[in-house]
């Protein structure tokens, strides 16, 4: 050990060539990789069963929730394949009355409006769905913001050769109407309602415990079996009868996908800062009932 020196080289004109050729080589060769490498062409999304498709036994939450919710719950019963998975759709009302699409909000489906539709299908021809990840619907992983939302009444009017049609949205649902009409004014038939329409809220406006279980952590969270597991015994201990909130407790603890669904459309989706989309359909030709 006496003459070995092992002090460090002072300059790089001290380190040898062929090993800076060495530690450039792999920076180089990455860089044209990064810059010109194309991403992987997205695949279609996974897609989780709606009430129908459900596998297992038929235990004692499915049987409730389809007490509550049979899949003839209206007349004119059907499914669209649809790019995003099958939509459940129910037409309801005269064949050659004017034409309405029903919207409806964030949790409940198409039983929402079971004591409006047999009143408005006596004068027009009804179409009504259930909202991917609610229901009968499947559920697509995918960003469940307003532009899927549009694109999933569009898609549907279509596969039912729907040209144009009134539209009418409660809840989410109106700011999805409000949407549909700036986004596709061709396929609106002149009259938009907004029924306790949401879509004008800020960020300050959403609770805490929406967007803790809209984030990834609290998502996780929701959708584990012990979170569920907490909800059936909250759910058997109440032994109320079937009501809006039932339902929407029974697709939390049934539906594989329903949390996360809810869950996009809170983080992503028309709930809130819509005011652009608003001022444009107020400034449009359209004529547009508000009711709050």
């Amino acid at each position: 050990m006496a003459g070995l020196d092992l002090t460090l080289p002072t300059s790089l004109s001290q380190i040898s060539k062929t090993h800076v050729a060495a530690a450039l080589i792999p920076l180089l060769t990455a860089i044209p990789y990064f810059l010109f490498r194309l991403p992987s062409p997205a695949r279609p999304p996974k897609i989780h069963p709606g009430l129908a498709e459900l596998p297992g036994p038929d235990d004692a939450l499915r049987k409730r929730l389809k007490a509550i919710y049979p899949e003839n719950f209206y007349e004119g019963g059907a499914y669209a394949d649809l790019p995003f998975g099958k939509l459940k759709y129910y037409m309801v009302g005269g064949e050659f009355n004017p034409k309405l699409v029903l919207i409806c909000g964030i949790s409940i489906p198409s039983p929402i409006w079971k004591e409006v539709i047999p009143i408005l299908a006596e004068h027009f021809r009804i179409l009504v769905f259930d909202h991917y990840g609610r229901g009968y619907s499947e559920a697509p992983e995918t960003e469940y913001n307003t532009t899927f939302y549009t694109l999933e009444v569009a898609l549907l009017m279509h596969h039912v050769g729907w040209e144009k049609a009134h539209i009418a949205g409660m809840s989410m649902g109106g700011p999805i109407a409000c949407a549909f009409a700036v986004n596709f004014p061709k396929l609106v038939d002149g009259k938009v309602a907004l029924l306790a329409p949401a879509g004008l809220m800020q960020n300050v406006h959403i609770s805490a415990v929406p967007k803790f279980v809209s984030s990834r952590i609290g998502l996780y969270i929701a959708t584990t079996s012990i979170f569920k597991a907490s909800g059936w015994k909250l759910y058997t201990q109440r032994g109320d009868g079937p009501t809006g909130e039932e339902l929407i407790k029974l697709q939390q603890l049934v539906l594989p996908y329903h949390i996360p669904a809810v869950a996009g459309s809170i983080r992503d989706g028309p709930l809130r800062e819509l005011d652009y989309a608003f001022a444009k359909l107020g400034k449009s030709d359209t004529k547009v009932l508000v009711v709050w």
